[in-house]
């Protein structure tokens, strides 16, 4: 989702293409006051709020349709391919909470530390996929990739949280409260009923 991460020290702002092409530009008395720390964690914060409000309905409208549109777009040698797309889509909401802090180790300078983080999610994805594939077949995959956005998301959020005190935001624990439900209710929903 990010692309690149800058911080330029003599205009005290974070530029940060981002896939949707936004930016944002604090005012310098805001970003003197929050300091760079401060900058990076409400930057976290609205890009954790922006991806699950706008994106959120495309994860729901996703599970929904999945079971109906696979199989009139594929032959039926493609019928599994329903359960790794509702695997990977629970997968790919948490990689929208987790990529931003990911992010913040790059913009604090932390390359090792950020090199032993993806070495670890690389490790266990190839286990995970061993080991899930063995037990489920092919939805195995789909698995083994929501799999590792749970572990990527504890840990970063662990890191993020001993970097720079990063902490939801009141407003991203509702948007949470909300959309993980739904997205749980909806993904349960051709397995119930």
């Amino acid at each position: 989702f990010y692309q690149l991460a800058t911080v330029s020290s003599n205009t005290t702002q974070i530029d940060i293409a981002h896939n949707k092409a936004t930016s944002i530009q604090p005012s310098r008395p805001r970003a003197l006051s929050l300091g760079l720390t401060g900058l990076l964690t409400s930057h976290l914060t609205n890009e954790f709020r922006y991806g699950w409000t706008h994106d959120g309905l495309d994860f729901v409208g996703t599970l929904a349709v999945a079971p109906f549109v696979v199989p009139l777009l594929y032959s039926e040698q493609f019928s599994l391919a329903t359960e790794v797309l509702r695997w990977q889509v629970l997968g790919v909401l948490l990689r929208v909470a987790s990529w931003p802090m990911g992010y913040l180790l790059l913009a604090k300078g932390k390359a090792r530390l950020y090199l032993w983080t993806e070495l670890s999610y690389n490790l266990l994805h190839a286990g995970l996929v061993w080991a899930c594939v063995l037990i489920w077949g092919l939805p195995g995959t789909g698995v083994a990739f929501f799999g590792l956005y749970v572990y990527t998301c504890g840990l970063m959020w662990s890191v993020t949280r001993r970097l720079s005190g990063f902490v939801w935001s009141t407003p991203n624990k509702r948007v949470a409260l909300v959309a993980i439900p739904t997205v749980a209710f909806v993904f349960l929903c051709p397995i119930l009923l």
